[in-house]
C-alpha cells in the first residue's frame, strides 16, 4: 500500500485532489471555460456561477494561467470580498502593487489612473463575488465605465445570480456579455478523474472497483471537492486498517467509520 499511497503527501485540504497546475475539464467545466475565455475577446463583464466545490476557483486559476495573454492583459485576482465597498477598492489598489489613498473617492480616481496608465488591459477576476455588497457592485460597474480596457469577471455561488437580478443591479446586469454555470461531474467524468489520479499516484492495476467508483459518485453527487475529500479520507482509513484494494464493501466500511 505504501508504494502508491505516499505520493498523495497527506498535506493540504485535499491530498487526493487537485494540485497546482491541475485542471480536469469535464463537459460543464470545458463549456464554462470556453464561454468565459470569450470575454477576453469581447471585453465587458462576465459571470461564472456554481455551487460550493464545483471548481470555480480552479477554473479561474486555469483561465489566468493558460488563457490570459500577459502581453495583452494584466491579470488581477481578488478573493476576499467580505469587506466594505471602500475596503474592497483598497484591496484592488494593493493587488496592483500600490498603496491606497485615504478617502474612497481618492481611491476610485487612483484605480482609474492606474488602470489607464498600464500598457495592457486589465483582467479583473473577483472570486466569491456573491459576498459583495450593493455598493461594491455599483463601484465595479462605475469603474468599468471609467477605466479604458477593464474586463471584469464575477465568480460566485448562486446567490450572485440573485444579486444581479435585483432591480438595483440592472445597470450592471445589462452589461454582462457572457455567463457560465458550473455543475457537478457525470458518472463517466468521475470515473475518469478517479482513474487518472490513481494512475498518477502509481496505484496498482485494478486497485479500485468500478462499483466503488460509482458509489463515490453517488455519495458526492458529482461534486468534485466532495469526491476528492471522500477519496482522501477513504485512502487514509485504508492505510490505517491495512486494506490494499478499494472495492464497494471497503468503501462502505470506510464511510461508516468516518461518519461514526
Amino acid at each position: 500500500m505504501s508504494s502508491f499511497f505516499n505520493p498523495i503527501g497527506l498535506t493540504g485540504e485535499n491530498a487526493f485532489g487537485l494540485r497546482s497546475g491541475d485542471f480536469f475539464p469535464g463537459e460543464q467545466a470545458g463549456t464554462a471555460l470556453r464561454r468565459i475565455s470569450s470575454l477576453l475577446e469581447l471585453g465587458g463583464i462576465g459571470v461564472l456561477v456554481g455551487e460550493p466545490g464545483m471548481g470555480k476557483s480552479t477554473l479561474l486559476d486555469n483561465l489566468i494561467r493558460e488563457r490570459v495573454d500577459p502581453n495583452q492583459y494584466r491579470p488581477v485576482r481578488v478573493d476576499f470580498t467580505n469587506l466594505s465597498a471602500g475596503g474592497f477598492l483598497r484591496q484592488l489598489v494593493f493587488a496592483l502593487g500600490e498603496k491606497p489613498r485615504r478617502s474612497k473617492s481618492d481611491v476610485v480616481h487612483q484605480l482609474g489612473s492606474l488602470w489607464n496608465c498600464l500598457a495592457q488591459k486589465v483582467f479583473l477576476a473577483v472570486d466569491e463575488a456573491d459576498h459583495l455588497g450593493q455598493e461594491a457592485l455599483d463601484d465595479l460597474r462605475l469603474l468599468t465605465n471609467q477605466s479604458r480596457g477593464l474586463v471584469l469577471l464575477l465568480a460566485g455561488q448562486p446567490g450572485l445570480r440573485d444579486l444581479l437580478r435585483s432591480p438595483l443591479q440592472q445597470p450592471l446586469a445589462q452589461r454582462v456579455v457572457c455567463r457560465a454555470v458550473l455543475r457537478g461531474w457525470t458518472l463517466v467524468e468521475t470515473q475518469s478523474w478517479l482513474s487518472q489520479r490513481l494512475k498518477r499516484m502509481e496505484a496498482p492495476a485494478h486497485f479500485m472497483d468500478v462499483d466503488a467508483m460509482e458509489a463515490v459518485y453517488h455519495y458526492a453527487k458529482g461534486n468534485p471537492r466532495v469526491v476528492n475529500q471522500t477519496m482522501t479520507q477513504c485512502l487514509i482509513w485504508m492505510v490505517m486498517e491495512g486494506h490494499k484494494r478499494l472495492d464497494l464493501e471497503c468503501f462502505k466500511r470506510s464511510l461508516n467509520a468516518l461518519e461514526a
